[in-house]
This record gives C-alpha cells, sequence and structure tokens, in this order.
C-alpha cells in the first residue's frame, strides 16, 4: 500500500486492442488494482470493446473508448506504425490528438503505453507537453531479430521513454540494446480471486462426450503453435481413453487452421471455440493444458491455467521458464518437439495422480509469486518513482527532459 503522505498520481493508461487476449486481459487486471497504491489511472483503449465491458464492471467509470486505433493490431504489433501504410498514419495522428486532450483534461502525470502503436503514438505528444512517458513491453518476439535493430531501435533512440516496464526477463534481455532507458521488470499477475481453482469436470462445451479434455488458449497465429497442437490431437486419435482438445481464441488465421486440421485428421477431436468470456469456466472444463509457443514474454494463460489447478505441459522457453521456476509446477519439453509433446500429455492424460502432483505445484508457484495484487504494486511503485524520483535516481538534461537512470528504484 502506498504512505498516506505520498502524493496520489493520475495516468493515462493507453492499451490498443481489436481482441481480448493477455496483453489486455492483463491491463484490465492492473487498472482497476492500482487505485489502492496511489495511483489513479484512466484508460484508453480501442476499438475492441471487451475491454471496456470488463474495467466497467471492476468499478473504472473514466474509460476513454476510441475507435480511432487501427483494426487488426497483431500487425500493428509487427512495427506497422514505422510503416508507410496510411491507414496507421492517420490512426497514429488521431490518437496523439486524443492523448493530448486528455493529457490537458485530466491532469495526466504519466502516461503508460502498451505496444508499439501506443509508443508512437504516445511518445512524441509527451516530450511536447513535458509529461512523463513509460512504455509496457509484453513480447519478445518481434524485436530480437533485423526488424528489431533495423527499424524499430533507430526510432527508439529519437523517442525513447523515460521507462520501459518489462514483463519478464527475457523482455528487459531483448529491449536493452534497442531501447536508450532505463528497464524494469514487472511480471504479470493474476487475479486468484477470479481464477481459483477448480475441480476438473471435463464439462467443457467443445468436448461433451469425451473422456478427457486438452485445452489451449492463444492467438490463432503461428508463433502460439497451432500446428503443433493440430498434430497432437490427430496422434491421439482413436486411444483407449477418448481425448478431445479444445481451443480457445481467434485470429485472422483461423479458416487455414480448421482446413490445417482436416488435412491431418485432427479435425475428428479439435473443436476451436472462437472467443471464449467465461476463461475460468474453460480452464475448469479442461484436464490438461497445452502451451507449444515458441516465444513469450510472460503468458496470462499459462498464469490463469495454472492458478485454476491445471496441469500445464509448454515448451521450454525463457518467459516459460521464468514462471514455473525450478521445480514440477509444470511438464516442459524442448521447443518444438512433437515426440515428447505427445508423451509428456498423453503420460497425464493417463496417470491421474500425475496430474495432480504438477497441478498442485502449479498452483503452490502462483500463490507465491504471481498474484496480480503484488505486480500491480510493483508497477505503481515504478509509476510513482519516475513522478516523484527520488534524487539519486533521476537527473534533468539538455530540453527539460526528464531522464531517469537505473537505480534501486527499479
Amino acid at each position: 500500500m502506498t504512505p498516506r503522505s505520498a502524493p496520489r498520481i493520475r495516468v493515462l493508461y493507453v492499451q490498443p486492442g481489436d481482441a481480448f487476449g493477455g496483453t489486455e486481459r492483463q491491463a484490465a487486471t492492473v487498472m482497476p488494482l492500482l487505485a489502492a497504491h496511489g495511483v489513479d489511472v484512466v484508460p484508453l483503449v480501442g476499438p475492441g470493446e471487451t475491454i471496456v465491458e470488463w474495467l466497467r464492471a471492476r468499478g473504472l467509470r473514466d474509460v476513454v473508448y476510441s475507435a480511432d486505433f487501427p483494426e487488426n493490431l497483431p500487425s500493428a504489433r509487427g512495427l506497422a506504425f514505422l510503416g508507410v501504410p496510411l491507414h496507421y498514419v492517420r490512426a497514429r495522428a488521431r490518437i496523439a490528438h486524443t492523448i493530448a486532450h486528455l493529457v490537458r483534461e485530466h491532469g495526466i502525470d504519466l502516461v503508460y503505453a502498451s505496444l508499439p502503436f501506443a509508443w508512437a503514438s504516445a511518445t512524441e505528444t509527451c516530450r511536447r507537453l513535458g509529461v512523463p512517458i513509460v512504455w509496457r513491453a509484453g513480447g519478445p518476439q518481434l524485436y530480437a531479430g533485423a526488424l528489431g535493430h533495423i527499424v524499430f531501435a533507430p526510432w527508439a533512440r529519437r523517442n525513447p521513454p523515460d521507462l520501459v516496464v518489462c514483463s519478464s526477463t527475457v523482455v528487459r534481455e531483448t529491449f536493452t540494446p534497442l531501447v536508450p532507458a532505463p528497464l524494469a521488470i514487472a511480471l504479470n499477475g493474476v487475479d486468484l480471486d477470479e481464477f481459483r481453482p477448480a475441480p476438473s469436470n471435463s464439462s467443457n462445451p467443445g468436448a461433451p462426450e469425451a473422456d478427457l479434455t486438452v485445452g489451449l488458449a492463444a492467438r490463432l497465429v503461428a508463433a502460439k503453435g497451432i500446428d503443433d497442437v493440430l498434430q497432437l490431437a490427430a496422434r491421439m486419435v482413436g486411444g483407449a481413453r477418448q481425448v478431445r482438445f479444445v481451443i480457445a481464441g481467434d485470429g485472422p488465421r483461423r479458416a487455414e487452421y480448421e482446413r490445417r486440421a482436416r488435412a491431418v485428421g485432427a479435425h475428428r477431436n479439435v473443436t476451436f471455440l472462437g472467443y471464449v468470456h467465461d476463461m475460468h469456466a474453460f480452464y475448469a472444463g479442461c484436464d490438461v493444458l497445452v502451451l507449444p509457443s515458441r516465444a513469450e514474454g510472460c503468458p496470462n494463460v499459462l498464469l490463469e491455467a495454472m492458478a485454476t489447478g491445471r496441469a500445464v505441459v509448454a515448451y521450454d522457453i525463457p518467459g516459460i521458464r521464468e514462471i514455473v521456476g525450478k521445480g514440477v509446477a509444470a511438464v516442459l519439453v524442448k521447443s518444438g518437439d512433437i515426440d515428447a509433446l505427445h508423451t509428456e500429455v498423453a503420460r497425464l492424460c493417463q496417470d491421474p495422480a500425475a496430474r495432480r502432483a504438477v497441478s498442485t505445484a502449479g498452483l503452490a508457484r502462483i500463490r507465491e509469486c504471481f498474484d496480480a495484487r503484488v505486480a500491480t504494486e510493483r508497477i505503481a511503485r515504478l509509476l510513482r518513482a519516475v513522478v516523484h524520483p527520488p534524487s539519486s535516481s533521476c537527473r534533468s538534461v539538455v530540453g527539460g527532459r526528464r531522464a531517469v537512470k537505473p537505480g534501486p528504484a527499479w
């Protein structure tokens, strides 16, 4: 909690998103909790409307919705804001104007911008108005290669933020050579009141007749390993116990993945559910969760599945490894190893005791390290330190821009 003597700050939280995936769910979890730590939030969201419903249901009234955010934001995460498309240029100008208006109207002390489109729309505006800007970085995959170094880094050097808040160690390592600004880690958290242990009942609407249900929740894009799950499902058709796969999530490639499911024979035991509103019920209807992502920052779905008491089999990549730790909170296999993925999923399906052991360890790990209230307190402390920096962590530079140096506060 924030000491009573500490002044409150007012933050404009810019969260684009046409869908309601992990990034948006994390924002919707954190925003209402920040008030308890001296941070009053004005959310600016769009073009998707689901996040508005979530925020208002959780008590936030100053939610600003804008249809000016571009749709198909997975493309915007690919740094489209630095390219030629006129659609993004116009959208960026409109959102920048909205940000400037809200900063003045609400007396904003700091802008907290999530995803590259928000960074591009907010950073120059904040510099012009003399308001600090903090970026929220959640995923490493689009910045680790040539695109990050050749396209993104030159722009970031000209438009650095006061701080980058990274969702995991691998995200911080990815952004360190790209952005000339302090970087801090604030791991994602899960609402333990909403995502609580539930007995497995295999009552998922996509698999009412199955003996066991294996679930995947993800955007339907290549990086999430959808093809690997389809191959896995095809291998498990016709076993001694009927195993059904249910996939929660949507994306521009859904029709393509449905065709691939038919091509490999997985259509017989795979159901694509599309967007699922009640994710707690989805997890409760699964016996095992798979997460075969090729790259992750701090995946929400893993936190939620473990908090709900589900046994998880995932690829052993840095963002997932940091959540799981050194214990047996989830079963990790080599990335891309379909044979190992099949072996471990089949083992957990056949062995209830093994499922219970993994799920129990996972739940304990989440309760110890990933409570959203703790994560939010960390974010609030970082934001407040940018607005009211300790004398040892901040200095003024030419042009009046505040530059924050890494120190104990980060």
